[in-house]
């Protein structure tokens, strides 16, 4: 008897699920920073990351490429202004990722945090060792960003700052040191969340709901002029 071979069906494949995007909004700072005013865009800065794009849909956008010193209220109020522009428009971002030199960063994320509602996590990101030192600890900061802005669990909980695999809110955080990869603390209410090898972990809740912006800066022509007098 002669076998008959059962004809070979293809079965048809599974398309991909498409990648969450993430939408880069690139300042400088330290992270960018190589030395004698030299400085990586934020486009080289994602380019030199390999795997980066594998994870997750990114766009860049070069805003500013300042220290964080030189960062300004009109600065502030762009950054704020053109999340809220895309989070309404077509094809919004998953999340959103500044990153920032440490200097002012706390500053910078407390305000938008203020600003900026919304489902989508907002995190900021920099580094302490700048992108041409031994060690530098950016391009793995940038990583744990972009895992961050697309985790599940970040869903609405606003403006977030993270550096050295620590997750920070940003009303509770500040840099406590100059120098140390663990330079950012929140010293009343502790880390919010980590972004380990394998998971983005948070240890409070989910917010209930999507906040909405605490201040409306439609409303607001010029920011008051406040002085300090130390």
């Amino acid at each position: 008897l002669l076998g008959i071979a059962a004809p070979v069906v293809a079965q048809p494949t599974a398309s991909p699920a498409p990648r969450p995007r993430v939408h880069v909004l690139a300042t400088g700072g330290t992270i960018s920073n190589l030395g004698d005013a030299k400085r990586r865009t934020g486009m080289e800065l994602v380019d030199g990351i390999a795997g980066l794009r594998e994870m997750a849909t990114i766009t860049v956008e070069q805003f500013r490429n300042v220290p964080s010193g030189s960062i300004t209220h009109d600065d502030w109020r762009g950054i704020a202004d053109r999340i809220r522009q895309l989070q309404t428009g077509p094809d919004a971002p998953a999340g959103f990722i500044i990153t920032h030199g440490t200097d002012t960063m706390e500053e910078t994320a407390y305000f938008l945090s203020l600003t900026v509602g919304g489902c989508e996590p907002v995190i900021l990101t920099g580094a302490m060792r700048p992108a041409n030192a031994v060690g530098a600890d950016g391009p793995a900061n940038l990583r744990n960003a972009v895992r961050a802005a697309i985790a599940p669990a970040s869903r609405g909980r606003g403006a977030m700052l993270l550096m050295n695999d620590e997750i920070f809110a940003a009303r509770d955080v500040t840099k406590s040191n100059t120098t140390r990869l663990n330079a950012f603390t929140a010293p009343d209410a502790g880390v919010l969340g980590l972004a380990d090898p394998d998971t983005v972990v948070y240890h409070r809740p989910m917010p209930a709901a999507c906040p909405a912006p605490r201040f409306d800066l439609a409303s607001v022509d010029a920011f008051p002029r406040v002085d300090v007098v130390y």
